[in-house]
């Protein structure tokens, strides 16, 4: 869930907690502008990656109970040159990713070994 708004941190909450997030619930912070896309992962439910306007992709493990806000994230690709308004993880190959940006290019990263494979 976004954390303000339309971007910016966002909040990764358990389905089994319904109702309002509390005021004071930890966040994902690490970009240094609004998230504007995230998917997580089809083969790791603790992973999420998120597409930025600060033109960076990261990939978040998410910890088993979050007590914190979580700065840093596990893994960041950069090769975009304006914000990055889509990701997906390809839903057969768990180490690949796939980003769309205003810079007019779709990239496709291997997150295992943290590069642009195309």
């Amino acid at each position: 869930l976004p954390g303000r708004g339309g971007g910016g941190p966002f909040v990764v909450w358990p389905l089994s907690k319904p109702g309002r997030l509390p005021t004071d619930c930890f966040m994902f912070t690490g970009h240094g502008g609004a998230v504007m896309d995230l998917h997580f992962s089809p083969f790791n439910q603790e992973c999420i990656a998120t597409a930025s306007d600060d033109t960076y992709v990261k990939v978040w493990n998410i910890p088993p109970e979050i007590i914190i806000n979580v700065d840093d994230a596990a893994l960041t690709l950069s090769g975009h040159s304006n914000k990055v308004i889509l990701v997906r993880w390809n839903p057969v190959a768990s180490n690949i990713l796939g980003s769309v940006s205003y810079d007019n290019t779709i990239k496709i990263w291997d997150v295992e070994k943290g590069l642009e494979k195309y």
